[in-house]
C-alpha cells in the first residue's frame, strides 16, 4: 500500500519481500493518493505533501483522528498544500 500510494505522488519506490526500496527525489509531483483508512499512511502521505510540486489530495484522510485529531491543522500551519475530497 505504501509503495503504491507514494508512487502515485511520483516517488521512485519499489516493494520488496520485507519492505520497499526508495530512490531519493528532490521533490514529488503531487496528485491523489488513498490512505486506505490507515492513519499512519494518511499522515505519511501528508508529510510528503510538504515537498511536492503540485497539491496532494489524500483520500480517507479522516482516519488521522484515531491518533492525532489536530494533525491537519498542524500540517497546514507548516505550509502543506493539501486538499480534501468531499
Amino acid at each position: 500500500a505504501v509503495a503504491e500510494e507514494f508512487g502515485r505522488l511520483g516517488a521512485n519506490i519499489t516493494p520488496t519481500e520485507d519492505g520497499f526500496s526508495i530512490t531519493g527525489e528532490q521533490s514529488l509531483r503531487g496528485g491523489t493518493a488513498d490512505s486506505r483508512g490507515d492513519h499512519r499512511i494518511a499522515m505519511a502521505l501528508s508529510i510528503a505533501a510538504l515537498r511536492t510540486a503540485n497539491p496532494v489530495t489524500v483520500r480517507s484522510h479522516q482516519s488521522v483522528a484515531i491518533s492525532y485529531p489536530t494533525f491537519w491543522t498542524t500540517l497546514q500551519n507548516l505550509g502543506s498544500d493539501l486538499t480534501f475530497p468531499t
